[in-house]
């Protein structure tokens, strides 16, 4: 993957992030639990994994369709109905990806920092406090805070407004196409990352696709670790 500066970088002030998939493991618990529930199961985790990926594209675009019915809010009651009624295993908790934490706290000094998120605003602060990723963020744009979501630049333009910066100084970090269609509505920049749900063929196009969101560091530190950032 590219190593090089980031393209514009001294224009930007601010780097927004998607939560799941980018920051934390999308399908980390999830293939926990299915893998252990079959014997001989962790020889099919190339497949669940593929499955699982189909599964959340699948869920993204019914999500996308409601929120322009204007139906998601509906959709969400009922996500949220069935979660009551449904016992949860709290045994499977948020998992960091690697190399993010030390990612933040390197750039949170030079830059604002921004969560973008589809999950709801207190999922998202329950998940950000379980990792211990707090301090790092200055704003938090969840499900509850726009009319519309994700691929829309709704979102993306909220949290610019809360950093006081302009979309073109923004970066936006995603792992699905849904992420990078935002970025580019809002006008700004799009990142995207392998380790999440999406597929370099679906990613392609962006400013810069990474394999890992740690991986963002050298494209955005200078030769003695430290930003850039626009004045």
């Amino acid at each position: 993957m590219s190593q090089q500066p980031f393209p514009g970088l001294g224009r930007v002030r601010a780097i927004l992030f998607d939560l799941d998939g980018t920051l934390i493991e999308a399908d980390g618990a999830a293939m926990e639990v299915v893998l252990g529930r079959f014997p001989g199961g962790r020889s099919l985790g190339a497949l669940l994994r593929q499955a699982l990926f189909l599964a959340e594209d699948a869920a993204h675009r019914v999500v996308i369709l409601l929120d322009r019915l204007t139906m998601d809010d509906e959709a969400f009651r009922l996500m949220g109905f069935l979660r009551s009624v449904v016992p949860a295993n709290h045994s499977h908790r948020p998992v960091l990806l690697q190399g993010v934490r030390e990612l933040l706290s390197g750039l949170h000094v030079y830059y604002r920092l921004g969560l973008v998120t589809t999950r709801s605003r207190s999922r998202a602060a329950w998940i950000l406090q379980q990792v211990g990723l707090n301090e790092y963020f200055q704003v938090i744009v969840s499900r509850d805070d726009t009319a519309r979501l994700k691929p829309s630049g709704e979102p993306v333009l909220y949290a610019a407004r809360a950093l006081e910066v302009a979309p073109w100084e923004c970066i936006m970090v995603g792992d699905t196409w849904v992420d990078v269609a935002s970025a580019r509505e809002a006008g700004a920049y799009a990142v995207a990352v392998l380790c999440g749900f999406g597929k370099s063929q679906e990613l392609a196009g962006t400013d810069l696709v990474l394999g890992t969101t740690g991986d963002l560091g050298p494209a955005l530190l200078g030769d003695n670790g430290l930003a850039s950032p626009a004045a």
